[in-house]
């Protein structure tokens, strides 16, 4: 109930919240709620945070890529998710950016 009031908050005030699917590269998934205006940055340490707080994902850094069927597209950090078209139910993967170190 909170959670549907602040969507249509932030909706109210220009903004849409949508459900995605993140996954992490081991293919453990989470939906989340996210803004179309968030960066892409911003939405991978949400998801990283949530990922190694539930012990799913190592420390690091990540970047994401978005998938569409068969096409995963690579992300820039700093676009929007509203840049590459990311819609309700999208599915996003997160994908490390360098070497990661088991803690």
């Amino acid at each position: 109930m909170v959670q549907q009031q602040t969507e249509q908050q932030d909706f109210a005030h220009g903004h849409q919240a949508i459900a995605v699917t993140i996954r992490t590269p081991a293919g453990i998934n989470h939906q989340f709620h996210m803004n179309v205006e968030e960066r892409v940055a911003t939405v991978a340490k949400t998801a990283e945070r949530y990922f190694t707080s539930h012990n799913e994902l190592a420390p690091g850094a990540y970047g994401m890529v978005l998938l569409r069927g068969d096409q995963a597209t690579e992300m820039n950090d700093a676009g929007r998710l509203e840049d590459y078209g990311v819609r309700e139910g999208g599915i996003l993967v997160l994908v490390a950016k360098g070497p990661q170190v088991d803690g």
